[in-house]
């Protein structure tokens, strides 16, 4: 199916416990696929990026930190044919060369990120093994922490360490919406720290 809409970028997320996976994935992809930008995002991907250019000549770019907005300005740099230099909050490879971008700012309205795209990636396929609903989504409500428990790289590699939150009737819209439109029975909050503000969550 990918060699016949040949895309001219594909995003994967990667993490450490499963990186040879994911390395042999986007090797695999690169073979399949020569002409298409292979680019990665996460917390390994943040806090190894240079290595990662540097190493794995399959993987065109990282994406560090949060990456929703730096992947929209990375794919209107790719289809208006800017530099990539252009581009906040990523690492690349030019003539050899690791280049590593200055980072991108948090961002600050998370109610101006779009809902996920659940029709064209079908709910029924993110299902995971802790769900107990028939028909499960997973929501974030809020990102960052300003805590540093040694156990957690989430705050300094993605999520930042301020706390942002979407609106209440932002949030309880997607809720509605995934009820209504989607026939959701079960959703789970992957805030970072979603009891920060007790307040907040009533």
């Amino acid at each position: 199916l990918l060699a016949k809409e040949k895309p001219a970028l594909i995003l994967l997320e990667i993490s450490t416990p499963s990186l040879a996976f994911d390395l042999e994935t986007a090797q695999l992809l690169k073979s399949e696929l020569p002409e298409t930008i292979i680019a990665v995002c996460g917390p390994h991907a943040t806090y190894f990026h240079e290595e990662i250019i540097r190493d794995y000549n399959f993987i065109d770019i990282c994406i560090r930190g949060e990456f929703e907005f730096v992947l929209l300005d990375l794919c209107r740099a790719l289809m208006g044919n800017h530099s990539l230099h252009s581009v906040e909050g990523i690492t690349f490879r030019e003539e050899h060369k690791v280049i590593a971008n200055k980072e991108r700012a948090f961002n600050a309205d998370l109610d101006n990120v779009p809902y996920p795209d659940r029709v064209s990636f079908k709910i029924d396929d993110y299902r995971q093994a802790f769900y107990s609903g028939k028909k499960t989504a997973m929501v974030i409500s809020s990102r960052g922490c300003p805590f540093n428990c040694v156990f957690c790289l989430w705050p300094s590699t993605v999520g930042g360490r301020k706390f942002r939150a979407r609106t209440a009737k932002n949030v309880v819209d997607e809720i509605q919406y995934l009820i209504d439109k989607m026939g959701v029975d079960e959703i789970i909050f992957d805030d970072d720290t979603f009891t920060l503000d007790n307040q907040r969550v009533k």
